[in-house]
């Protein structure tokens, strides 16, 4: 297949990105092995351990697998990418960290063929039983500066990623937009010929005083396939009339913290082991912030394929979302982690600045104020001041603290500029700009907008509580008239305060 490329808006977070590639590493290392061996290596190895060793299964390329897909709006979904084009590098024999490369190198065989079959993914799964028509419209991969876009993360709307972007194949399909982004689940039709939908019912779950155990007979059988005592149980979904899907959390043993990923069938039991980490007087942990309990995956969907049951399945962290497929292949349970996001919880309103639209703008500032050219204004905020849908931006440099705040809608054009001093504040359709301008005197502008245009503004300067004179687009007007503007441009607080975000980043 053609390999497309799409050039649109973004800028690289390369701390993330290395993030990224650890957090996909380190959690890919722990996708190895199906079924646990039975024997312990000696008496202070736990069977468990052991079974986390195992090899894991590579997964057949042929088959297309589901995959997931970051929906916001009709105009805004994509498969984001967690890996580059080119494949990982193998590792010496000798490197102490080279067991990462198998799983490495079968997520970064899943994108691959994602990319490759592109086209032939087009339903998009919002719950089991419901899908929207979707179509593949381009690769998204090279931003306008000529790099990469971002890999491995999850941003908000505005914020793009390195991926393969969709759009409704009808285009009169309504479907809510999401402010902060979902994962759906994306299906080739091709997979759907050889699988049948299994109905999914999920058993709700607050704490651990709302677990549902599993029979005791499941417990007791995982208990001596791994030799350690189980501190509790819980079934998370039901998949049909036949599945049961959840977890087992082991007492930790030797320092050890073990939970398993379980699947029953019948009197059949498949596990595989996760292995989180233990600290001495704190006790275990697999996730940030989860107090010790392992959690369940969410199932997304869930297949009856050709060797049993398959599942899509995301796990949450705060700042993180793994997602992958849980299926049985040889009789041995596969845990396949896909992709290991980062989730830009605290990132804002962001949006790109690239390069040759920051030089633009930065040689408005000059030409507005010479003395421009001594800064480098490389942290920036886009923000609609007067809410007519297109934003404005503010160009800041912090060492020493002066910026620009500027129209962008056609030519860009200086609305006003602040310092350490005169510090702005913005409104709905109007920015106020005031302090010191010497001695006890204290220097106001308020400048109004419309359709992203200066609209007039309003100057004067106030010392010990006497004012020379209000003025309005240069002209002289009455104490009455400017309060009266004042009160009007001030009226309300803008509801969004700027996040800027840097060129350093």
């Amino acid at each position: 297949m053609k390999k497309y490329v799409f050039i649109d808006n973004f800028y690289i977070l390369s701390f993330f990105n290395f993030y990224i590639f650890l957090c996909v590493a380190a959690l890919m290392a722990g996708c190895k092995g199906g079924q646990t061996q039975n024997e312990a290596t000696d008496e202070d190895t736990t069977k468990a351990e052991v079974a986390v060793e195992d090899e894991m299964e590579e997964v057949e390329e042929e088959v297309l697998m589901p995959t997931f897909i970051y929906y916001f709006n009709k105009d805004n979904m994509q498969v984001v990418y967690w890996r580059e084009h080119e494949a990982p590098e193998k590792p010496d024999e000798d490197d102490e960290y080279k067991d990462w490369y198998d799983d490495a190198l079968r997520s970064w065989k899943e994108q691959d063929m994602l990319l490759r079959n592109a086209d032939k993914y087009n339903r998009m799964y919002i719950t089991n039983d419901k899908f929207v028509n979707v179509k593949f419209l381009e690769e998204r991969y090279i931003n306008p500066d000529g790099e990469l876009y971002g890999l491995g993360q999850l941003h908000c709307a505005t914020m793009p990623s390195a991926g393969l972007r969709y759009a409704f194949a009808d285009p009169n399909e309504k479907l809510k937009a999401q402010e902060w982004g979902v994962l759906y689940t994306l299906v080739a039709d091709e997979y759907l010929q050889t699988r049948t939908i299994l109905p999914i019912k999920e058993n709700s779950w607050s704490s651990t005083r709302s677990d549902k155990p599993f029979p005791a007979a499941v417990v007791k059988q995982l208990e001596e396939e791994y030799g350690m005592k189980t501190q509790r149980s819980h079934i998370a979904a039901l998949l049909g009339d036949r599945y049961k899907y959840g977890t087992v959390q082991f007492k930790s043993k030797n320092n050890k913290a073990i939970a398993l990923e379980v699947i029953t069938d019948g009197d059949n039991v498949y596990s595989f082991p996760v292995e989180g980490y233990y600290e001495p007087g704190y006790g275990p942990t697999w996730n940030v912030d989860d107090e010790g309990i392992y959690l369940p995956s969410g199932v997304t969907m869930a297949f009856e394929g050709p060797d049993g049951p398959e599942l899509c399945y995301i796990h949450h962290a705060p700042e993180s979302c793994t997602t992958g497929h849980l299926y049985i292949r040889d009789g041995k349970l596969v845990k396949a982690d896909q992709s290991c996001y980062y989730v830009n919880i605290d990132e804002g309103y962001a949006k790109p600045l690239w390069k040759k639209d920051r030089e633009k703008y930065v040689k408005a500032i000059e030409e507005y104020d010479p003395e421009f050219k001594n800064y480098e204004l490389d942290n920036w905020a886009y923000i609609d001041i007067d809410k007519d849908g297109i934003d404005e931006i503010w160009l800041k440099s912090y060492d020493p603290e002066v910026g620009a705040i500027l129209s962008i809608k056609g030519a860009p054009t200086v609305l006003c500029t602040t310092d350490s001093k005169m510090q702005a504040s913005l409104y709905k359709g109007a920015i106020l700009v005031s302090g010191p301008c010497g001695g006890p005197c204290i220097y106001t502008q308020i400048i109004t907008m419309k359709n992203s245009q200066k609209l007039t503004s309003l100057e004067y300067t106030e010392c010990e509580g006497e004012v020379d004179g209000y003025f309005r687009a240069g002209e002289e007007i009455s104490e009455a008239d400017a309060m009266t503007f004042k009160a009007n441009a001030l009226k309300t607080e803008h509801d969004r305060w700027p996040c800027f975000h840097s060129s350093n980043d």
